[in-house]
């Protein structure tokens, strides 16, 4: 806490974190998807513009590889993504979005729409962008 008796910045970002998982969870579960994880949102909405090697996954999220098998191994077994061959070079292996998978990166992308838009309307805009230049500040360290 802060001498204001506020949270300090980091912890504020980790509740809001949890606080959106936490409604990302109860909705998507409503929507049929049950078994939401914390950054599924991430892995299926980069998998749904194209199939992607994991190597590639980890660039983009600026995770290490690992991180990409933990997460593609959950997903698999879950239904919502393959492994295939790379039709252009076979030693590599794409991930790529199931039925059920592309039903599931809709679906985090509605409810992540709504979220959105619930805070611009309960945040003003103003409020708004100076959180966004904070937070892509936080980012770019």
């Amino acid at each position: 806490m802060t001498e204001e008796g506020r949270p300090l910045f980091p912890d504020l970002v980790a509740l809001a974190r949890l606080r959106f998982g936490a409604r990302m969870r109860s909705s998507l579960f409503d929507l049929g998807f049950g078994n939401f994880r914390r950054g599924d949102g991430a892995w299926v909405r980069i998998l749904a513009d194209r199939p992607c090697a994991p190597s590639e996954l980890a660039s983009i999220v600026g995770v290490s590889p690992q991180a990409v098998t933990k997460a593609a191994d959950s997903l698999e077994e879950r239904g919502y993504i393959v492994r295939r061959p790379d039709p252009d070079d076979r030693r590599r292996i794409l991930l790529e979005l199931t039925e059920r998978g592309a039903a599931y990166a809709e679906a985090v992308d509605a409810v992540v729409g709504g979220l959105d838009e619930e805070l611009r309307r309960s945040v003003a805009s103003e409020d708004l962008e100076a959180a966004y230049r904070v937070l892509n500040a936080v980012l770019a360290e």
